[in-house]
């Protein structure tokens, strides 16, 4: 009837076989709002709601550890999920393009973020990196593009590739105190930082495009202990007005880290 709300329960299989593991059932991929999965299930499998296009809630059990590739990937209508204490890892492309899930609270069991596992989340505004993560994948949070804060785990020695490409409204960053390098286009066109002065002295190596188009950043301080400034890593920087160093041609690769649009420059 029309204004009312009808609630199924939909029980799910498990695999008798691999009795930790959830089958969901295909000819509800279409009918389902909410999910609740009961306790026991250790491991989510590849693309296991992939195709829900009305799933708004999902609630995990405590005993979940992993989640896997392309689990959550394209729901769109997701706005809320908890991850729970014991989570260990979550698989490539698991929330990819689930615009609508504005918050996510990473628990510090996690180990693994998986590639592009939070690619185009919109909505996210907030993201904290566990002490314990040892592996993050490249694009995990590219293209979340209402993200303004990003705090990395202390830990974390490698900033990916395309980390943060695309993060438009990133204000902040926390980098951690044993960071040694930062990938390829890991911050291009994070177009809303207007300074870059808190990079650690262990960092040894900026990539290529890593901060290009970042077009409102006007100081960068760059640490001695960097030894690689990759092509293009500080390009297009049209408000740019305190460097520091100066010039460092001793780790500019083939002399166009640096193209300083606001100076009309190349070094």
């Amino acid at each position: 009837n029309r204004g009312k709300t009808h609630t199924k329960t939909i029980k799910v299989k498990i695999d008798n076989q691999n009795p930790k593991q959830l089958l969901i059932p295909l000819k509800y991929k279409n009918q389902i709002i909410s999910v609740t999965l009961p306790e026991g299930i250790t491991s989510l499998p590849e693309s296991a709601f992939k195709g829900c296009p009305k799933i708004q809630e999902i609630v995990l059990p405590d005993s979940l550890e992993v989640i896997g590739k392309d689990a959550f990937s394209d729901l769109h209508s997701l706005q809320k999920i908890n991850l729970p204490k014991n989570l260990k890892s979550i698989g490539n492309y698991a929330f990819y393009s689930c615009h609508n899930l504005s918050k996510i609270d990473l628990p510090e069991s996690l180990e693994s973020i998986g590639d592009y596992a939070f690619y185009s989340c919109y909505n996210l505004k907030e993201a904290k990196l566990p002490s314990k993560l040892s592996y993050l994948g490249e694009g995990a949070f590219e293209n979340c593009s209402r993200l303004e804060k990003f705090d990395c785990s202390e830990n974390l020695e490698v900033i990916p590739p395309s980390l943060l490409r695309g993060c438009e409204k990133l204000k902040e960053i926390t980098f951690s105190k044993n960071l040694i390098e930062i990938g390829r286009s890991a911050f291009e066109r994070c177009r809303s930082l207007v300074s870059l002065t808190n990079l650690p002295n262990t960092l040894e190596k900026i990539e290529e495009s890593a901060f290009h188009n970042c077009n409102r950043i006007s100081v960068i301080e760059l640490p001695e202990s960097l030894k690689y400034l990759g092509s293009g890593a500080i390009s297009a920087l049209a408000y740019l007005k305190k460097l520091k160093p100066d010039v460092a041609v001793g780790f500019l690769e083939g002399g166009y880290a640096l193209y300083l649009s606001s100076f009309g420059m190349r070094f």
